[in-house]
Order: C-alpha cells, then structure tokens, then sequence
C-alpha cells in the first residue's frame, strides 16, 4: 500500500479563506494531508512557532515531529468510549486469550510480574495451544485407530474447525499488537464520529447489543463443551465411539479427553467470537449508516420545499465520508482478514458436508453420523450466511442516500455546491463501500446471490451424476 505525504504551507495574509473551510486557518500553520491506497484521507492542522525568513528546512522538520509527538500524546489520552461501549464482548475475549489491550488501551506502568502475568503473553499461550492442537491432529489421517475410511469425512470436518480457530486467534492477536491498524480505527471512530451530536452511535445501545452477542457466544461455546462432554461420557456407544475422533491419533483414554474437550473450549471460542465481533461491527454501521440516511433525506425534503440546495449539503457530506473511512479502517486493520478465514475454509467445508448428508452410503443408518454432521452443517450455514448478509446490508445501507440526492433542488445553484454534489453522487456511485474478502471483493447482495447460484448449479450436477 503506498502513501505519500504532502506538506504546503497555508497562506496567512489578507486572501479571503478557501470555500471549503469553516474559519480562518490559523497563523504560521501548516497543512499535511495523508492518503493511502483504502482511500482514507486524513487532514491534520497544528499551529507551529513563527517561522521567520531566515527559518531552514531542518528546522521546519524539527518542529514537523515535535507537532507529530504531540498529537500522538493527545491520541494517547483520548477517552475511547465508543471501545468502552463494546467492553463487553472484548472482557470475554480477552478471557479467552484473543483480545489484549496492550496497544489500544496501554497500562502506564508495569510491575515485574505485569511484565509476565498480562493479556499479551496469555494470548501467546494460548496461540500455541491452538496450533499444537492442530498440529497433534493431523497425523490422524496416517496413524492412530481412527483409519477407518468412515471416519474419513469427520476428521476433514474437524481439521477444518481447528485450522479457521487457529486462524482467526492468529489474524486477531496480530491486529491488536499492531500500532496502526486497530488503534486508528477506534482513535478515528472516537474523534470523527463520536465528538458528532449528529452522527455519533448511541453507547447505550452499543453496550446492550455487546452483551447480547457475548450471552450467544458463551451459550455457543457452552453447548459444544457439553455435547462433547456428554458424548464422552454418555451412555449412548455409538456418539461414545464418534467422540475418539477428537483425541486421534492417540488411544481413547479418560486423561486425553479431558485435555481435548478443555482445548476445545478455546477452539470453539477463537471460531464464534471473532464472527461476532464483526457481526456486531456491521449491525453499529448500518444503524449509522441508516440515522444518516433519514437526516439527509429530512433535510432535502426540506430545502426542496424551500426551492434551495440543501443549506447542510457538506456538512452531510463530511459526515458520510467519516462513516466510510471507519469501514475502511476496520475492514484493511481485521476484517478483511476474518472474511478471507471464513469463506476459504467454511465455504468447501460446507458443500463437502452436504453432499455426504445427501449421497454418502458411509453414514447410512448412523444416526450418530448423521446428528454430527447436521449440527456442524447447521453451524457452518448460519456462519456464512450471517457474516455475508450482515456485511451486505451494511453496504447497501452505505448508497441509501443517493436516492435522496436526486431530488435536490439545482435550480441557481453555484459551483461550489455542484463541486459538493459531484463528489458525493461520485463516492456513492463508485466502488463499493463495505467490507471485504482480502480486498478482493466486497461483500454486497450481489456477491451473495453469486454465491448461491454457483452453490446450486453445483448440486444440480452432482445430482445429474448421481442419478
């Protein structure tokens, strides 16, 4: 991704101000404007001591990173309560070992033992739990007494869940110990959305749906712990005899399936909790994404009936632009990653499972085969459909407002207010505005519809075959 630094000074005589500024700029200040490829622009002033004639370029410099030191002390006091309000859902997390605050919410001082016994180290270990746990698994398909080619279909199944647990906890620990990527987007959605009376979310309804989708997460993770649990330590044989797949390749003992059904918890944890954090990301922007909609459409209503552009036109349009690049932000610093996990592992996982549901003679007349089999269908369906709907309704939510647009009221209007509606019917009308899957796509209604064409014209044809 390149970027490339501008640095100009502003004009500080008698020149009237530019068009799009809301004062005078301030005297002996100077303006450094950031863009990177995600189409994220920042705009940063600070006043600077008065640089006389005689001033050289190394001293413009200095003073460029005193003034840089200085905003990044006043990030580092900035009160995020827009990450408070999601507090929630990031404790749970974090008790899970994939969430840690070391870079986002930094402890002034650490004792020796905080230097050992934090969130960071214990997300490590728990990191190396994962991926043991994956690591042990895989010579099951060489060796150990589940060779069974029956239980071929099982093991793929269970691979797979450790492998996008392993990922995700992998992808989640590297994002909150970057200094750029999580950090920005909460500094951004604090300063640009949340100091906004208008545009700010509500933090009330924040913390309440937080809790909410931490309440599913641990019912979830609770309800695959019992069900092995059970199925361990049940009196049915058949579901007894399907659990050894979990300790393969060792020998079934007591002592290896209490280790494994304890490492589960955090496979099963690392797989929900992720998802829901970005479901949870999605449902926030679309309701923003929605509130602003109904302002912008309030007042063009109003101005049309005036028979003026809108008097708030770029202070609206100022506004969306913020919504758009905390997407941005969020999507290039995790979720972009998070998508990528979910469809290249769940996607082919689920149509492996569907067809051995629909055509397999291996799990006929096993009702334990077939009860496994449709819960982590079930699992793997609600997965993927959930994240790619949610993520397409927030970004058809993000082009609601162009309807609007076009009712406005052109008639006198001068080019500075052209200029504002070209540049707004232009980020409307453009790229998509949403999440996406490695930055490949995003992921919108018609992305999914795709998906499900080519899900159906591939059964039609294991059908044909079959027949």
């Amino acid at each position: 991704m390149s970027r490339t630094n501008s640095v100009c000074p502003l004009v500080a005589d008698e020149s009237p101000p530019p068009p799009y500024a809301t004062g005078n700029p301030p005297t002996n200040a100077y303006e450094m404007a950031q863009t990177t490829g995600s189409a994220v622009s920042f705009t940063v002033r600070s006043k600077m001591s008065s640089v006389d004639n005689g001033t050289g370029i190394t001293d413009i410099a200095a003073q460029h990173q005193i003034m840089q030191d200085n905003d990044a002390d006043d990030d580092s006091d900035i009160q995020l309560t827009y990450y408070e309000a999601m507090s929630p859902l990031f404790k749970f997390m974090q008790i899970m070992g994939l969430w840690h605050s070391e870079v986002i919410n930094p402890s002034k001082r650490k004792s020796k033992s905080r230097r050992i016994l934090n969130a960071r180290n214990y997300s490590i270990l728990v990191l190396f739990l994962l991926w043991f746990n994956l690591l042990r698994f895989l010579p099951a398909f060489f060796v150990g007494p589940e060779l069974d080619p029956s239980r071929l279909y099982f093991k793929v199944i269970y691979m797979t869940v450790l492998l996008q647990a392993a990922l995700n906890a992998s992808v989640n620990f590297w994002a909150a110990s970057r200094k750029t990527m999580l950090r920005d987007y909460f500094v951004h959605f604090e300063k640009s959305i949340q100091r906004d009376p208008e545009n700010k979310i509500d933090l009330g309804w924040l913390r309440g749906r937080a809790k909410a989708f931490t309440v599913v997460a641990v019912i979830y993770v609770t309800c695959h712990f019992l069900n092995q649990t059970v199925g361990v330590f049940g009196p049915v044989e058949s579901i007894r005899n399907s659990t050894n797949i979990f300790v393969a390749p060792f020998n079934p003992h007591v002592v290896v399936h209490i280790i494994c059904i304890y490492l589960n918890i955090y496979v099963f944890a690392s797989w929900i909790f992720p998802l829901l954090y970005f479901l949870l990301t999605c449902q926030l922007m679309s309701r923003l994404f929605h509130d602003f909609d109904v302002r912008i459409g309030i007042d063009i209503q109003r101005a049309t009936a005036a028979k003026i552009f809108p008097p708030t036109f770029e202070k609206l349009r100022r506004q969306h632009q913020y919504l758009c690049e905390s997407v941005s932000l969020a999507n290039s610093g995790l979720f972009t990653y998070i998508s990528l996990i979910t469809y290249v592992t769940m996607g082919p996982l689920a149509c492996f499972m569907l067809y051995q549901l629909l055509f397999s003679q291996g799990i006929a007349g096993n009702v334990s085969a077939y009860l496994m089999y449709a819960i982590w269908l079930s699992s793997i369906f609600v997965n993927v459909c959930v994240v790619s709907w949610y993520a397409a309704v927030m970004s058809s939510k993000a082009h609601d407002a162009k309807d609007d647009c076009y009712v406005c009221c052109i008639d006198s209007v001068t080019n500075e207010q052209l200029m504002q509606m070209n540049m707004f019917l232009s980020r409307l009308n453009g790229e998509d505005i949403g999440f996406t899957i490695f930055d490949l796509v995003t992921l919108t209604k018609p992305f999914i519809l795709t998906i499900a064409g080519l899900v159906l014209t591939y059964y039609a044809i294991i059908s044909e075959f079959q027949g």
